[in-house]
């Protein structure tokens, strides 16, 4: 007889990974939305823009990397850290720049890695809404702006994509 419970049990899972990968699709999409309306609104310096997104993202950060940190110092064959103390002190130093995830890094705490691209956006939506002069345009010419700067990107990586899927699959092959 088969085994029911583990294929009821697997697409559940699948249900759950489909439904958090939507979650954190849709935090992004708000946040930035929110972000990105606040900047159109409120004139700030770049400077208090950063300050105010720090206060609302790293004093939890580093209290739970904190206790992240303490438990690997007291169980260090669990832990994620670095033998050598230098690499280690490099890797705790790139986990709290909030690197991994933007860059090739496993992040200390898995779950970091959105915090990461949260403070990339943090850092390029201002430089792009102050450099294209975002408060002054009209609705309809930031609306015509995003969508093509969307398609400029997209079409971009879908070239590079191919080039470099045909390119990687004829210089694997020794021709």
């Amino acid at each position: 007889p088969r085994d029911w419970s583990s294929d009821v049990c697997s697409s559940d899972l699948h249900v759950l990974a489909i439904a958090g990968d939507t979650g954190v699709d849709l935090f992004f999409v708000l946040s930035g939305y929110l972000i990105y309306g606040g900047l159109l609104t409120r004139r700030t310096s770049f400077r208090s823009h950063l300050r105010r997104r720090a206060r609302r993202i790293y004093p939890v950060f580093v209290v739970v990397l904190g206790i992240y940190l303490v438990l690997a110092m007291l169980l260090p064959n669990l832990g994620k850290l670095p033998v050598d103390r230098a690499d280690a002190f490099a890797y705790v130093v790139a986990n709290l720049l909030l690197l991994p995830g933007v860059f090739p890094i496993t992040p200390i705490i898995t779950v970091a890695w959105s915090l990461s691209f949260e403070a990339l956006f943090y850092l390029t939506v201002p430089l792009v809404a102050h450099g294209f002069d975002l408060q002054c345009r009209t609705s309809s010419q930031r609306s015509t702006g995003l969508v093509g700067l969307a398609l400029g990107i997209g079409l971009t990586t879908a070239i590079f994509s191919i080039v470099y899927s045909f390119g990687y699959g004829f210089f694997a092959s020794g021709n």
